[in-house]
């Protein structure tokens, strides 16, 4: 990974800590972090019963599963450690699925 430093990739988040979040990276297994400080733009609270970042001002949520696109910053051969910094999420489709049986919609007039 020291050679692919100023590179993006797409993982998924493997962890949430109150320190930030660990990102594997989609098909090459890697596994790294992304510093809580180095989610800009508001200040971050961990909530470990939903294992999620929560934004203190915007509430945007980091959690357990998320994907998101991150870029190699550092790379410590010594300590085997990985920072990374992020450079978007991806957006994921927030359709609710509906349940068999549910209600039928409302039609203009009664039978």
């Amino acid at each position: 990974m020291q050679d692919c430093i100023g590179e993006d990739f797409e993982g998924v988040v493997s962890a949430v800590t109150a320190f930030g979040l660990f990102v594997e990276l989609k098909g090459i297994f890697v596994e790294g972090l992304v510093h809580v400080t180095a989610l800009a733009g508001d200040y971050y609270h961990f909530d470990a019963a939903k294992q999620r970042l929560v934004g203190e001002r915007t509430r945007t949520v980091y959690r357990l599963g998320d994907e998101l696109k991150v870029r190699v910053v550092r790379v410590d051969l010594d300590e085997r450690k990985i920072d990374f910094e992020l450079v978007q999420a991806v957006a994921k489709s927030k359709k609710k699925a509906r349940k068999s049986g549910s209600r039928k919609p409302k039609s203009g007039r009664r039978s």
